[in-house]
């Protein structure tokens, strides 16, 4: 014989109706309705597909901008790179013929350093 769905008296008769009716029928991937939760599975899974759907698009816009700032970051070090072998070290060449020999390494320990 078949189980009959008992009387709902009380909270504690809800959960128990969850226990033995609802929760196998999701099991089964039923779209029952929970009394004590008032959603149903499926559209909890469809909130969830949702947010996992615009946590992705989320992460994409992320990782762009990353990439992008890196690529700046690399433009950026590479022009600091060029401006100091171009005009600092043709200067400090300059500074170190001209100083006094106990000078000179002074001049080379910042020749040295900015390479």
């Amino acid at each position: 014989m078949g189980r009959h769905p008992p009387i709902l008296d009380s909270a504690s008769d809800v959960s128990l109706w969850d226990m033995h009716f609802v929760e196998p029928a999701l099991a089964m991937g039923s779209d029952l309705p929970c009394p004590s939760r008032g959603f149903s599975d499926r559209a909890k899974l469809d909130a969830l597909d949702a947010e996992r759907e615009s946590l992705r698009e989320s992460n994409a816009a992320l990782v762009a901008a990353v990439e992008r700032l890196t690529a700046e970051r690399k433009a950026a070090e590479e022009a600091l790179i060029t401006n100091v072998q171009k005009v600092l070290m043709p200067v400090l060449q300059m500074l170190h013929d001209e100083v006094r020999p106990d000078q000179r390494k002074y001049v080379s320990l910042l020749k040295t350093n900015l390479l």
